[in-house]
C-alpha cells in the first residue's frame, strides 16, 4: 500500500508497479488527478482500516513525507504489525550500493544548500558511488 499520491508517493507506486506489486494507493485529496497512477486499487478520500485487508491482504505500507504518523491508516497498519517504510527505503531495496541521502523537506530548499556551502557532495561521492546527482526540483526525479 503507498499512503499519500504526491509526486513521491507517485514514484514509489511506479517503481513497485514495474516490480510486479499489486498495489492499493491512497490519499486523503477526494479530488486527486488519477489519470497518472500505476494499476491497482485506488482510494480516495476518509481513511478506512479494512483497505489494508481488501482485495488482498497489504504486506508492506510506503508511506509519502505529508502521511502523519497518527493517521488512520498508519494506526492499523502498525496495530497489524504490517512494515512501514518510506520511499527513501523503498529505493533502497532496488540498489545494491551503500548510500548516503541529504535529505530536506517540503517547502524547504536550504538543506542542499547549506550542505554543498561544506563538500561539493556530488564530486566527493563519484569514487563510491554508481550514480549520484544534485536534485534541486522534485519534479525532475522521474526523469532523471
Amino acid at each position: 500500500m503507498v499512503i499519500g499520491l504526491g509526486i513521491s508517493g507517485r514514484a514509489a507506486a511506479r517503481l513497485l508497479a514495474a516490480r510486479g506489486a499489486q498495489l492499493v494507493m491512497t490519499d486523503r485529496n477526494a479530488d486527486l488527478p488519477r489519470q497518472d497512477l500505476p494499476a491497482g486499487t485506488v482510494h480516495l478520500g476518509a481513511e478506512d482500516p479494512a483497505w489494508l485487508d481488501r482485495p488482498a491482504h497489504v504486506d508492506l505500507v510506503v508511506a509519502s513525507p505529508g502521511v502523519p504518523p497518527t493517521s488512520t491508516l498508519m494506526s492499523a497498519a502498525r496495530a497489524r504489525r504490517i512494515p512501514i517504510i518510506g520511499e527513501l527505503e523503498l529505493g533502497s531495496r532496488f540498489v545494491s550500493a551503500p548510500m548516503v541521502a541529504i535529505t530536506g523537506q517540503a517547502g524547504s530548499d536550504e538543506t542542499h544548500k547549506e550542505a554543498h556551502q561544506f563538500v561539493d557532495i556530488v564530486r566527493m561521492l563519484e569514487p563510491v558511488t554508481k550514480w549520484n546527482q544534485c536534485i534541486e526540483d522534485v519534479g525532475a526525479i522521474p526523469e532523471i
